[in-house]
């Protein structure tokens, strides 16, 4: 087999260049020799399918090749061992590229969770090999610290990915990887882009346009990254004549590859704010059906498709009681439906947002407004006022729009004497946002075995049926149907039946 490596497209990296000069020359051990040694800038430098087609004119590569091995599992031509540890007697910055494609391999196969153990526990050997002043790996730094970024991104810690992120832009274009800056902006605009802080996610998107391209294939995925921000920039900004057109080109979240959760959620979100939920439940469906996430899948990734569901119910499914805070969407999802079953005095607790600093913005500002609709609906006038006021401020401010879908008409109708009021109120009826609505007050939340034995009434069986179906006695499923009256204020099935469909929307 043979290949013109003039023919062959790569970024000229000092690696890339010196194995592809010993290849044209026929110098085939020095060129393994360097291939072995530079096998990270080189799988970054070289479109994969030209690389697979070189590595397929080197006699038996396998008995030759030490850590560069793994470039056969990367092309799929390998026997599938990978490389699990650095070679004996590598180099540190060696070592790092081979850490580094370990991290990329586990958050690859779900798991960005454990890969950011790994990140942490080599963080301190990275900030010595990058020195106070210049990164003596050439770029090797830069490429761990952005995987690391995507890594903490997919986990779910925005801020760790945020300060991993930002710490690669302050480096000089680096020799062996010269896109890294490039891709660390275009991931810095995805991250605050998910955070719901569009303003912020134009800044980098600015950067990221700024960089100059190179030739490498990675170019692609940096380009779907921009594409990702900029539709969820949109959708934020209710920008959405430009949000509907970017969707339709690019219908699927699994064009999107490893960020396929955020796609999805922020497809549903626009699916949502426009009336859509029908729509958005099906594109879940499509996502669950697919087997994602993985079976193994940890950290944020684990429930990406869990929380756009979330989204799909215009009153929420989590109860209050049980939702883990660290949760962002099923903390929203609860206090809707506590706002909307009439669940006042619960949604005006201040202890919803005494975390807000660790959430994202889209998700404090909501809980915010949300807080002060509880206060208004309380009869405390005055104070709902304010909170909303503040928080429509901040919204406007920093164009996270999206989130006047959380206010109620009744919400709107007592700020209209006020400008951000009226600002709101003209936004939401020129752009057709859908609106949460109180659909009935409860005196108490109803528990899941009150919510069970309502929906198996709703099926039509029989208390007896039901005390079957549910493992007890036809006194407990009386007892649990009569406290379930008594929350909804309702005498009989029919009321009943009626008040929990308009419960699930």
């Amino acid at each position: 087999m043979s290949i013109d490596p003039a023919q062959v497209r790569y970024v000229a990296t000092p690696g890339t260049t010196a194995f592809m000069r010993l290849l044209d020359s026929g110098a085939r051990q020095e060129a393994l020799a360097v291939l072995d040694e530079h096998w990270g800038e080189i799988w970054y430098a070289i479109d994969p399918t030209d690389l697979k087609a070189l590595l397929g004119t080197i006699p038996d590569p396998s008995a030759t090749l030490g850590d560069a091995a793994y470039l056969q599992e990367l092309v799929g031509s390998g026997t599938g061992a990978g490389v699990q540890e650095p070679p004996a007697g590598a180099r540190p910055e060696q070592r790092l590229t081979v850490i580094a494609q370990q991290i990329a391999d586990l958050r690859l196969a779900g798991k960005p969770a454990a890969a950011m153990e790994m990140v942490w526990a080599i963080a301190d050997d990275v900030r010595r090999l990058r020195g106070p002043v210049v990164d003596t790996t050439e770029g090797g730094v830069g490429m761990w610290l952005v995987q690391a970024g995507i890594t903490a991104f997919l986990a779910g810690d925005l801020t760790g990915a945020r300060t991993l992120l930002r710490e690669v832009v302050g480096l000089h274009r680096p020799a062996r990887f010269p896109f890294v800056e490039r891709e660390a902006a275009a991931k810095l605009a995805l991250v605050h882009a998910v955070a719901g802080e569009p303003q912020e996610a134009e800044v980098w998107l600015a950067r990221a346009d700024q960089a100059p391209r190179t030739a490498s294939w990675v170019e692609k995925l940096i380009d779907d990254s921009i594409w990702l921000a900029r539709y969820i920039c949109a959708v934020d900004t209710l920008d959405l004549e430009l949000a509907e057109q970017m969707r339709r080109a690019s219908p699927s979240p699994f064009a999107q590859l490893e960020f396929w959760g955020p796609a999805l959620q922020a497809q549903v979100r626009h699916l949502c704010l426009t009336g859509r939920h029908a729509q958005a439940r099906g594109l879940c469906d499509e996502m669950a059906a697919a087997g994602l996430p993985p079976p193994e899948a940890d950290g944020w990734l684990s429930r990406m498709l869990n929380d756009a569901y979330l989204m799909c119910s215009p009153l929420g499914e989590a109860t209050a009681d049980r939702t883990p805070r660290s949760d962002a969407v099923a903390l929203l999802a609860s206090r809707v439906r506590l706002l909307t079953t009439g669940q006042f005095a619960q949604v005006t607790l201040r202890d919803m947002v005494e975390h807000a600093a660790d959430l994202p913005t889209r998700t404090r500002l909501g809980l915010t407004l949300l807080r002060g609709q509880g206060l208004l609906y309380s009869g405390r006038q005055e104070d709902g006022r304010l909170v909303i006021q503040a928080a429509l401020a901040e919204a406007f401010e920093r164009g996270t729009l999206g989130v006047l879908s959380l206010l109620t008409d009744d919400s709107l109708d007592q700020l209209s004497g006020t400008e951000l009021g009226m600002r709101a109120r003209h936004l939401v009826d020129d752009r057709g946002i859908f609106r949460i609505k109180i659909v009935t007050v409860l005196s108490s939340p109803l528990s899941e075995a009150e919510t069970r034995v309502l929906r198996l009434l709703a099926q039509g069986m029989s208390r007896p049926q039901i005390a079957q179906a549910s493992y007890v006695s036809v006194d407990t499923v009386k007892s649990q149907l009569s406290s379930a009256y008594r929350k909804l204020g309702v005498r009989n099935r029919a009321e009943a039946i009626t008040k929990l469909e308009q419960l699930q929307g």
